[in-house]
């Protein structure tokens, strides 16, 4: 039984990632999409100044803005996208925002 504990916590550490093991934090108001191509999706609009496509992109709940401060898990690195997978505390929802917009809080 007690090999068994040990075997468990052993798997359990090495399944969880390191950068799970911190908090982190939006540390400025930033849109966040459900997906990276709905983030692309909405900075292309940005950049065309196509402000009825980029407020459709709210409106429909395929984006929104996280606000400075909130608490936030890290469901996923994106290292090359320039974009993490974050969920808000209390969210089942990822939302993708740009990797400058997320701090470690401890």
């Amino acid at each position: 039984m007690k090999r068994l504990i040990i075997a468990a916590i052993l798997v359990l550490g090495l399944a969880c990632p390191v950068w799970a093991q911190y908090r982190y934090q939006i540390n400025s108001d930033t849109p966040g999409c459900r997906s990276r191509s709905d983030f692309n999706l909405a900075a292309r609009a940005a950049r065309a100044n196509d402000r009825a496509a980029f407020v459709r992109m709210f409106l429909t709940g395929r984006c929104r803005v996280l606000k400075a401060g909130t608490s936030i898990d890290l469901v996923d690195v994106g290292m090359l996208s320039g974009l993490h997978g974050v969920r808000p505390a209390g969210s089942l929802t990822t939302y993708f925002v740009p990797v400058e917009r997320v701090t470690k809080t401890h």
